[in-house]
């Protein structure tokens, strides 16, 4: 048994809906997936419906944006209480600010490089998700501003850019005091592409439980690098796809990257006790 804990939706930035990835889940023999949008929880509930119907168990998760020294830094939580109410509002105001956001990186496109890109398309692409700088790069796409989504991200909205938009900032101690606050287990998404590896240290030392080993954009120095940390530190190991539903190789990578039911097991048993009363 073996199962993929990085998954998208398009709660998200992904292009599958709830239903459709628990559908390709089950298609390809995993037995379970972590649901782990950016900075929302509202593809839990239809996943976990379509999941109990297809014999796939979904993991409750998300993947909180963070900025540590002004880059980037994605901790990832499983098995959080989805249900508490000032989480939920946590959420609202960061998707609130998604927006505003996106507004601001709209205006500047078409100052610097006179790129005109209707808000009614970039909203009509997000649908009900909380819009992020992937469906403002498919709206460039779809006008034929680009070649391709990599065009959007090196060139126009990267954060070297001057359309550049610095997102709402949460520091990495606080989104690991969040997840271990809703019961959850914190671990650091995809560490192998920080560019400052002091970054997993700081994150180990605010009390983050693993270290997302095994990525699609990991390779084997990576993986020996990271396994190594985690196992000094006694980190849980974990990987994933991180799949989007965008093809790639002509696939959709879910399931490219796959971990063992123990994995599953051991960041639920820390669930389990950490959601012990005192």
């Amino acid at each position: 048994m073996a199962g993929d804990l990085h998954v998208h939706t398009t709660a998200s930035d992904g292009l599958l809906s709830p239903s459709k990835i628990i559908e390709e889940a089950a298609g390809r023999g995993l037995s379970f997936i972590a649901i782990t949008d950016h900075d929302t929880t509202a593809a839990i509930e239809e996943a976990t419906k379509a999941g109990t119907v297809a014999g796939v168990t979904v993991i409750p998760g998300i993947e909180l944006n963070t900025e540590y020294k002004g880059k980037e830094m994605h901790i990832l939580g499983y098995f959080i209480d989805i249900y508490q109410k000032w989480f939920q509002e946590l959420l609202a105001h960061i998707k609130d600010a998604r927006e505003a956001r996106a507004h601001r990186i709209l205006d500047k496109l078409k100052t610097y490089y006179g790129m005109d890109i209707p808000w009614d398309l970039v909203q009509a692409i997000a649908g009900s998700a909380s819009i992020g700088r992937p469906h403002i790069a498919r709206a460039m796409l779809r006008l034929g501003l680009i070649k391709d989504m990599g065009e959007a991200f090196n060139n126009y909205i990267s954060q070297d850019s001057p359309a550049y938009v610095p997102r709402y900032k949460m520091i990495p101690e606080e989104a690991i005091g969040h997840i271990r606050k809703l019961g959850g287990v914190a671990v650091v998404a995809h560490p192998g592409l920080l560019a400052d590896k002091s970054a997993i240290f700081h994150a180990i030392d605010n009390g983050v439980d693993g270290l997302e080993v095994y990525h699609t954009k990991h390779d084997g120095k990576d993986e020996q690098y990271l396994k190594a940390i985690a196992d000094n530190y006694r980190l849980i190991v974990t990987g994933g796809s991180d799949c989007h539903g965008e093809l790639v190789d002509g696939d959709i990578t879910l399931g490219a990257v796959k971990v063992p039911d123990e994995v599953m097991y051991k960041l639920k048993d820390l669930h389990v006790k950490r959601s012990k009363p005192a």
